[in-house]
């Protein structure tokens, strides 16, 4: 459940940062050129959804 909420965190602070997913928005790589201070901001995003993703799988080979 945690690492679900991580990776919904993530994902949805990218959208809120870059307005991906807006009606008629930007693309994917376009928005993520967008990032505020895009050298701290994309790694921090894209580690915090890794580490939900990661304990995604982990939670679901153990149970």
């Amino acid at each position: 459940m945690v690492a679900l909420c991580l990776s919904l965190l993530a994902a949805g602070v990218y959208c809120l940062l870059t307005g991906f997913g807006a009606r008629n928005g930007l693309g994917f790589a376009a928005s993520w050129r967008r990032l505020p201070a895009a050298t701290v901001t994309g790694p921090l995003l894209g580690g915090l959804f890794g580490l939900g993703v990661l304990a995604a799988l982990i939670c679901a080979f153990a149970l």
